[in-house]
């Protein structure tokens, strides 16, 4: 879901913002991720394969979320916007959608 905030002063002025929220099931099964694959070129995406992917809220490399990440029902993978890191090794974790967070003992190494 999405919880909009609106502020507005008394002089007409206001500003906005949405937040996204989700609400865990646990009954779902734990995803979990067998490899990751960089892009190929800077504005591509990561691709995230393994098991019970569609049940993943988020892939997280180091501490940072995968942007715009999301399920591929066609490839049946986990895609999303790789996050910017300073050159390094981070680990890469799985965030399902039954709140439970996995290590998947895989790292992501930037150059």
């Amino acid at each position: 879901g999405t919880v909009w905030l609106v502020v507005r002063d008394n002089r007409g002025g206001q500003s906005f913002d949405r937040y996204p929220f989700f609400v865990c099931d646990p009954s779902l099964p734990n995803p979990t991720v067998t490899s990751i694959a960089a892009p190929a070129t800077p504005d591509g995406q990561v691709v995230v394969s393994g098991e019970n992917l569609s049940a993943a809220l988020d892939v997280v490399i180091g501490d940072v979320a995968l942007g715009r990440g999301a399920y591929n029902s066609a490839l049946s993978t986990f895609v999303g916007d790789a996050p910017v890191l300073p050159s390094g090794s981070y680990a890469v974790k799985v965030r399902g959608r039954n709140c439970n967070d996995g290590d998947t003992g895989l790292r992501y190494v930037v150059p």
